[in-house]
């Protein structure tokens, strides 16, 4: 159970109560179970439960939470051919459960031993190239290294603030930038109006990477002038789309 103050948003911003977590396996499916006795939730806002920024009327009650986090673990299941479930009662708590199949094993060299893109296409930029990731959150930069280990011939430089990426963008001057917007201190937004204003940085493509799905925020940025904007969690093969797209205009 997490201190009071800062809550898990499973419990529904209860400072009460217990977390209780479950697994096993049925065949070749993973089956997760998180049972809460938090505050539950009425049948009239469980149709809300998954809609992003929504935190169920819980936003006068000093509690900390943005109300994204049931968002983005929906979009995490499915993205994983999983699905979640949810049963609750008010004064009672709430159950969730998680069924998610097993990954099937895939080799990431071809016939010659060279490393090939996560899709199974090798990912050629007809030589070297250097992309900036601007990230503070630990388990974006594991995954962008993961995912950028798959292909030959690019190399990643991690940054954890706005002000130390903007300083590496105009020393290395990389083919690419990978923008957090929700950085410690300088915004994203602001880091990327920040590099338009610099000779060395103005040119180079930058990619919005947020779980910022909102539809104002995805065109306000583009309007500034990102190259592109994907939102968390996203699929290594639209990434490896959207930098192609990006490098080669």
């Amino acid at each position: 159970m997490k201190e009071p103050g800062n809550p898990s948003e499973s419990v529904l911003y209860s400072t009460e109560g217990s977390v209780t977590l479950t697994g096993k396996m049925e065949g070749k499916t993973i089956c997760i179970e998180v049972t809460d006795t938090g505050i539950g939730i009425s049948k009239e806002k469980m149709e809300d439960l998954f809609l992003p920024f929504t935190r169920l009327g819980q936003d006068d009650t000093g509690i900390e939470g943005t109300g994204i986090g049931m968002t983005i673990t929906k979009q995490l299941v499915e993205l994983m051919h999983g699905t979640l479930e949810v049963e609750s009662e008010v004064g009672v708590g709430s159950v969730f459960r998680l069924n998610i199949p097993m990954a099937e094993e895939k080799s990431i060299k071809d016939t010659t031993g060279q490393k090939i893109g996560t899709d199974g296409s090798q990912f050629d930029l007809d030589g070297k190239a250097t992309f900036l990731y601007i990230e503070d959150n630990p388990g974006n930069i594991q995954l962008m290294r993961e995912i950028v280990e798959q292909w030959p011939g690019i190399s990643l430089v991690v940054r954890k603030n706005a002000e130390k990426g903007i300083k590496a963008a105009g020393m290395l001057k990389p083919d690419l930038i990978f923008m957090d917007l929700h950085l410690p201190g300088m915004s994203g937004q602001e880091a990327f109006a920040e590099l338009q204003t610099r000779t060395e940085t103005k040119d180079i493509p930058v990619i919005a990477l947020s779980a910022d799905a909102l539809p104002s925020t995805v065109e306000a940025c583009l309007e500034m002038g990102f190259a592109s904007y994907i939102t968390k969690p996203y699929e290594s093969e639209n990434l490896q789309l959207e930098i192609k797209k990006c490098l080669h205009h």
